[in-house]
This record gives structure tokens, C-alpha cells and sequence, in this order.
């Protein structure tokens, strides 16, 4: 009983089955029968009523007649419901506004539904670039080439006329000895026609007379005198003699001041000099630099207008150029031929400063021998540092101090009375004989209440002063010298920096070209002009370097307070300018750029010692022999005036304080 039990689970559900499969093989029957009909707009039941209608956006005739050929039999007897999906597809695809989702193969007995998509058309239309009107030049009108030939190339003259050159530069005079003037001629200029030299010179002299009348003896006094004149015939006639003795030494010391603002005057001068040198160095080597950034300019220009042609070229004749892209360029011919009345009027500037600084204002421009190529110092910053000791400004604060002491001790004997000495002679007319008579007086000021306390104070405290103005003028200096000296060493790595970058674009720059050339439609224009962009932007940088060089070494040169700048230290060859000229040799058969022969170095100054290190005896404070100035004339010198012979004199140096 318990085993039937267990039979009657599997037959109960065997049975269930098989109702199940009765019941959808009888739904399949139903459906074939169904999709056998013609669509006639007969009522459809059973399980096709439940099927959703065709999407109302697609085209009801479209859609009409894809069915009306999905239901006819095929040629080999397959039924229409094999390839119904497929033929969608195939109709769909000639519209390709609608979009159909469905399976590629199908089975017999098997509905499919098809799913229509409407795609979005999306417009075509050129947007136009919104440049605001607001910006210079938004007015300009657009390109628009005609189809006409003629009227092609006519257009094109107007829209890309020929830039116009410039003049040639004027080329500057021989100097006034038939050659080019260097740097040591200019300087002996400057020191026989700069004012700031001639006032300097008229102080020193005012000092010497300062200093030569504070030493001398105060003046008697001679009186007449006559006392009693009513009494007996004539009275008392006579005269006196007044002197006043000055005790303590206060002469000696107040001269002793005074010479101290004579060596003061003589060390003004020597910065004088040494200011005079600076600005004429300054001012040569930026005559130097704008006749180099002169070249480069007419240089880039001459490339820039040649890419400028060529393209015009290109697009007149092989088509190979947009019509836009000569456009590109035009605006850079433009800046390099503008950058060349940049640089002429830099070039001017300068040697109108170069003139002023050495007194000859009128000086038109001359030839300068030299160039920003030639070697120049190189200076050691310990060395340097070393030197600073000697020069005019601590110097100066040195004899302040000396100064300072002289008029702290005559602060001290101004207490100490002078005395004064009076002799009177005299006839008595009074009393018979009528004999001559003398007296004498003595007197002296006794310093009961005024003993010149607060003179002596303030000395004190000038003193203390003046002691803290050494050590300030060193900081000041050893500032000065750091700023300079990384201006020096910077500009130096700039310079080469600068060129190793120019020589790599212009290299790669040679290379695209070539491949421009040989393939247009690779290397395209596009990819030509930012490299011309950079190269102009590169040199700017190389000019701008060269001129931060030259003036970083001069000012190093002015706290040495050297006469010869060439001489300050070793020598350095500056890397040679960059060849621009050699760009061109893809384009044009252009020689490369000549290069002057470098001058050979002088031997080396005693002073280059000194600022490699060597410890040597230094003048202290020897005053400098001067040459008689010679009125400033007002044209400038036809040959250059040399120094005047002078009879030198052995002067004793003064004391260090």
C-alpha cells in the first residue's frame, strides 16, 4: 500500500504534461492558421489581439506595404513568415530615416515582431565664427575667391599686395681719425669733454683752496686812536697794534679737516672718471647690440616676406595653397618689418646716449671697432669681492672717519682761550715835554660759562657716524656686486642657451621644409608657420640676452673701477651669433654668413692679478695728475686729442685713518 503511495506523485504530474503539450501544440495550430490569411481587415483573436500595433511614427504606407510583401510566398516555396524580418530589413535600408531591430533568422512557427526606430536628422548648416564687434578689425571683409580667372587674379593682387620695402639704413661716418673709434678712444673723449669731469675738477681745486686757507694766521689789527682832544693842544694821538695768538694748535688741526675734504674732492673725481667709463661702456655695447638686432631684423624680415611670396606663388599657380594661408603669414611680415624701425630707432637712441656720455652731444653717428662677439672679461666673484676695498666709495667713508677725528679734536681745544696782544703808542700834547708814550694789553676770553659741550657731543656722535658708514658702503657695494654678477652669470648660460635652442629650430626647421617640398599633403603649411612664430620669438630672446650680458659685465667693471674694461680679468669668446642667413639654403643658394676673424688677446694687466686672486700693493689714495681741459667744441674733433704730456710730482699719501 505504501509503494503505490509512492507511484501516484510521478503519474499525477506525467499527466499534467501532457495536457500542457496538448494545449500549445493547439496555440501553434491556431497561430499558423491565423497568419495564412490574407490581411483583409478580418477580426483577429486568440493570442494575436494581445500584440501590440505598428509604432504610430512610422509610415502607415510603408509600413502597409512591407507587410503586403512580407506575406507573399517566395519563388522556392519557403512561407512568407521565414523571411518576414528580412524583408523589413531589406526595405528599411533604402530609408534610412527608420531604423528596424529584429533577429536575422527565423523558424517555422515562430512570430516575430519588428521594431521601427525614427532616427533624428540632424542639420548641416555652417556655423559662423562669433568674432565680437568689438575687436580692431572685425569690420575686415571675408575671403571670397571668384571663379573667373581674370577676375581670380585680380583679387589676389589686391588681397595680397607687395609689402612695401624700407629705405636702406644710412651708413655711419669714419671716425675722426679715418677709422672706426674703439672703446679706449671714447673714453679719452669723455674725460676731456664730459661736464661731470670738469665739475669734479673745479671741486677738487675749491678743496685745495679750502684747505690751504684754513691753515692760515688770523690778521692784525692796526687803529689810530686819539684820546683827549680837548686837553692842552692836541690831546693823545696815536695807534695801536692788535693780534690774536691761537693756542692749542687749532690752525693745524682745522687744516688737517680740510685736507681731508681734499682727498674727499680727489676721490670724487676718480668716481667721476669711473661713472664716465661706465656709461660709455654701457652706451658702446648698446650701439654694439641694436647694430646686431639691426641685421636680425632684416634678416627675418627678408625670410618672412620670401614664405610670404612663395605662398602667394603656390596659390597662384599649383593650387597647392588655401586661399587663407598667405593671409597667415602677412601679419608676420608686417611685425618683422616693423621690429626693423624698432630696432633703427634703438640704434639712434643709443648713440645719441653714447654722444651725450661723452660730452659730444652732436656727434653724428661714426664707425665703432668691435662687436658683440669679441671676448670679453670674465670675473671671479672672490676676486671681485676682494677688490672692493679700493674702491672710491669706501674710500671715501674712510676719510670721513679721519675727517670725523680732526673735528672732534678741534671740538676739544675750542675751549682753550686765544690771546689776544694790543700795542698802543702815543703822544701826550697834554704836559710838557710833550714826550711819546706806550702801553701794552693782554687779554684772553675765560671760558666760565661756555666750554662748547654741545660742540664736542655732536663731534663725538659724527664720529660714531661716520665709523658705521664704512662697513654700510661695503654691504652696499657687496649687494651691488651679487645683482650684477647674477645678472653676469645668468645671461652668459641665457646666451648659450638661447643659440643651442635657435640652431635646433632652425635645424628642424630645415627638415620640414624639406619635407613640405617633397610632400605637401603631409607637411602642410600648417605646420611651417608656428614653427616661424618661435624663431622670431627665439632671437628677440638671443638680442635681448646679448645686451643683459654686455651691461652685466660692464656694471661688474664699474665696482673694480678698472680704466681699461678689457683688462679687468680673463678673457672670455662669447658663442658667435646665430646663423640665420643659413635658413635659407633649402630656398635660395645664400652663402653662409661671414664671421671677422677674432682679434688676438693682449697680455694680461697687472690688475688681472688682482682679480684672480693675487694680493698686490695699492695706492693709498694717490691723487691723479690731470691734463688742462680744453673748451668743448661744437662740432665734434676731427682727429682724437691725445693726453697732454704732464711733469708728475712725488705727492706723500695720506695716512690710513
Amino acid at each position: 500500500m505504501t509503494a503505490m503511495r509512492c507511484w501516484l506523485w510521478p503519474l499525477g504530474l506525467i499527466a499534467l504534461s501532457g495536457c500542457g503539450f496538448l494545449l500549445r501544440h493547439q496555440v501553434d495550430r491556431e497561430i499558423r492558421d491565423l497568419s495564412d490569411k490574407s490581411g483583409d481587415g478580418a477580426a483577429m483573436s486568440g493570442l494575436v489581439n494581445a500584440l501590440p500595433p505598428p509604432p504610430p511614427t512610422a509610415d502607415s504606407a510603408g509600413v502597409a506595404t512591407v507587410w503586403e510583401q512580407g506575406k507573399q510566398p517566395l519563388p522556392d516555396g519557403r512561407g512568407s513568415d521565414a523571411v518576414g524580418a528580412a524583408t523589413v530589413r531589406e526595405q528599411l535600408g533604402k530609408d534610412r530615416s527608420l531604423a528596424v531591430a529584429a533577429p536575422t533568422e527565423t523558424h517555422d512557427g515562430d512570430l516575430q515582431q519588428v521594431v521601427y526606430e525614427q532616427l533624428e536628422q540632424v542639420p548641416r548648416r555652417p556655423q559662423p565664427l562669433p568674432i565680437p564687434k568689438e575687436l580692431p578689425g572685425a569690420d575686415a571683409p571675408d575671403i571670397e575667391f571668384p571663379t573667373d580667372p581674370k577676375e581670380l587674379e585680380r583679387y589676389l593682387d589686391k588681397l595680397y599686395p607687395p609689402v612695401p620695402p624700407l629705405p636702406p639704413m644710412p651708413l655711419p661716418a669714419p671716425g675722426p681719425e679715418g677709422r672706426p673709434m674703439s672703446l679706449a678712444d671714447l673714453q679719452r673723449l669723455g674725460e676731456i669733454y664730459s661736464p661731470a669731469i670738469k665739475t669734479a675738477l673745479a671741486a677738487v681745486e675749491a678743496a685745495k683752496g679750502a684747505a690751504y686757507q684754513a691753515g692760515m694766521y688770523p690778521n692784525p689789527t692796526i687803529a689810530w686812536e686819539h684820546d683827549t682832544v680837548e686837553t692842552g693842544p692836541a690831546g693823545y694821538p696815536g695807534g695801536y697794534f692788535d693780534q690774536t695768538i691761537i693756542t692749542g694748535g687749532k690752525l693745524t688741526v682745522q687744516q688737517a679737516a680740510a685736507t681731508m675734504d681734499v682727498l674727499t674732492a680727489k676721490l670724487a673725481l676718480r668716481k667721476a672718471k669711473a661713472d664716465m667709463w661706465t656709461a660709455v661702456r654701457g652706451n658702446y655695447f648698446a650701439v654694439l647690440v641694436a647694430h646686431r638686432g639691426v641685421k636680425y631684423s632684416e634678416a627675418l624680415f627678408k625670410f618672412a616676406d620670401y614664405l610670404y611670396e612663395y605662398h602667394i606663388k603656390q596659390l597662384r599657380i599649383s593650387k597647392l595653397a588655401a586661399g587663407y594661408e598667405p593671409m597667415q603669414l602677412r601679419p608676420l611680415v608686417f611685425q618683422a618689418r616693423f621690429d626693423i624701425i624698432q630696432a633703427r630707432n634703438k640704434y639712434a637712441a643709443s648713440w645719441h646716449q653714447l654722444a651725450a656720455s661723452i660730452g659730444l652731444p652732436n656727434m653724428p653717428p661714426s664707425e665703432l671697432a668691435g662687436d658683440v662677439d669679441m671676448a670679453m672679461p670674465e670675473f671671479d666673484y672672490s676676486a671681485v669681492l676682494a677688490r672692493l676695498e679700493y674702491n672710491t666709495d669706501v674710500r671715501s667713508a674712510l676719510v670721513s672717519v679721519q675727517k670725523a677725528k680732526y673735528n672732534l679734536r678741534l671740538q676739544k681745544l675750542t675751549p682753550l682761550p686765544d690771546v689776544g696782544a694790543r700795542i698802543l703808542v702815543q703822544k701826550d700834547y697834554t704836559t710838557p715835554p710833550d714826550q711819546v708814550t706806550h702801553s701794552a694789553v693782554m687779554y684772553m676770553t675765560v671760558p666760565m660759562w661756555n666750554q662748547n659741550r654741545g660742540g664736542i657731543r655732536q663731534a663725538e656722535w659724527q664720529l660714531a657716524q661716520a665709523s658705521a658708514e664704512p662697513t654700510r658702503v661695503r654691504n652696499d657695494l657687496i649687494s651691488s656686486l651679487a645683482d650684477a654678477y647674477n645678472r653676469y652669470v645668468t645671461s652668459r648660460q641665457q646666451v648659450d642657451i638661447t643659440l643651442e635652442q635657435i640652431r635646433d629650430l632652425l635645424r628642424a626647421y630645415k627638415r620640414a621644409w624639406v619635407r613640405h617640398q617633397n610632400t605637401p599633403l603631409v607637411v602642410s603649411f600648417s605646420d611651417l608657420w608656428p614653427v616661424q612664430i618661435t624663431l622670431e620669438g627665439y632671437v628677440v630672446i638671443y638680442i635681448g640676452a646679448l645686451g643683459s650680458l654686455w651691461q652685466a659685465a660692464v656694471d661688474v667693471a664699474n665696482l673694480l673701477q678698472t680704466e681699461d674694461f678689457f683688462e679687468s680679468g680673463q678673457r672670455q669668446v662669447v658663442p658667435a651669433y646665430a646663423p640665420l642667413e643659413d635658413l635659407l639654403v633649402p630656398l635660395r643658394n645664400y652663402p653662409p654668413a661671414p664671421i671677422a676673424p677674432r682679434a688676438a688677446a693682449p697680455a694680461a694687466s697687472p690688475l688681472s692679478t688682482v682679480v684672480n686672486g693675487a694680493a698686490t700693493a695699492q695706492p693709498l689714495l694717490a691723487p691723479p695728475q690731470q691734463a688742462p681741459v680744453p673748451p668743448a667744441p661744437t662740432q665734434p674733433p676731427a682727429v682724437l686729442p691725445q693726453p697732454a704730456a704732464v711733469l708728475r710730482r712725488t705727492e706723500t699719501p695720506a695716512p690710513e685713518p
